[in-house]
């Protein structure tokens, strides 16, 4: 059955911020604002947040595997291996029919490479399995999850669907676009919820970037 409820909710990739979309996800859930005839999209982290929500589990179950991911690679390391354990969880957490949960209802973006970069929204799945892969396709980082520049999904050579589709559009005749950063000061428009409902909590843009830049000095270490 399609989703048709309106409106819908659309989250913007995240990468490790991926808790914050937990938390929205949480309090829209509990204000009844989203529910099974919800449409759902997202990219990258995004993606996986809508996953979650179709899947019927608990964002504070999920919040406990993020954990358990987050734990993995501090141990063992992240480059060139997130992916391969991103997949491996999400097997494990996610039901069975899952497909059936998600068609019609969560758009995946994904971009595909071509002459010409450009996104796509996937919407209808075959199995479980393909559903993960169109997640692990929306979060392919190029180099990151695997040590290739990218990944085959349907096919096709595709990446993160961040770089095209940063906030997808849902199914619904309007969508409210929820990002993981402060969107005031990144200069984003039209964006309904933000770290930036929070003033008093946020992080400054700078704090965002030293955040990055400690991520990426890790990485480089593991690399080089």
């Amino acid at each position: 059955e399609v989703a048709t409820a309106s409106p819908g909710f659309s989250f913007s990739a995240a990468g490790l911020l991926f808790p914050y979309h937990l938390g929205v996800a949480q309090c829209l859930l509990d204000k009844g604002y989203i529910t099974e005839r919800t449409p759902l999209a997202g990219s990258s982290a995004g993606a996986i947040i809508c996953a979650v929500i179709a899947s019927g589990n608990t964002m504070q179950e999920a919040l406990q595997v993020t954990k358990i991911l987050a734990e993995d690679c501090r141990s063992k390391g992240t480059a060139f291996r997130l992916g391969a354990v991103l997949k491996d969880v999400l097997e494990k957490f996610l039901p069975d029919d899952l497909h059936i949960r998600c068609n019609g209802r969560i758009r995946v973006a994904i971009t595909q490479l071509s002459w010409r970069p450009r996104g796509l929204l996937v919407d209808q799945f075959d199995s479980k399995e393909d559903v993960i892969n169109a997640i692990i396709t929306s979060s392919f980082i190029p180099g990151y999850l695997a040590p290739r520049p990218a990944t085959l999904f349907r096919n096709r050579l595709c990446v993160d669907g961040g770089l095209t589709l940063f906030m997808p559009p849902t199914s619904a005749s309007e969508t409210v676009r929820i990002c993981a950063f402060p969107a005031g000061r990144l200069g984003l428009q039209g964006i309904g919820i933000s770290p930036d409902c929070n003033p008093e909590n946020r992080a400054t843009p700078r704090q965002v970037a030293e955040i990055r830049m400690y991520q990426f000095l890790q990485l480089s270490m593991v690399l080089f």
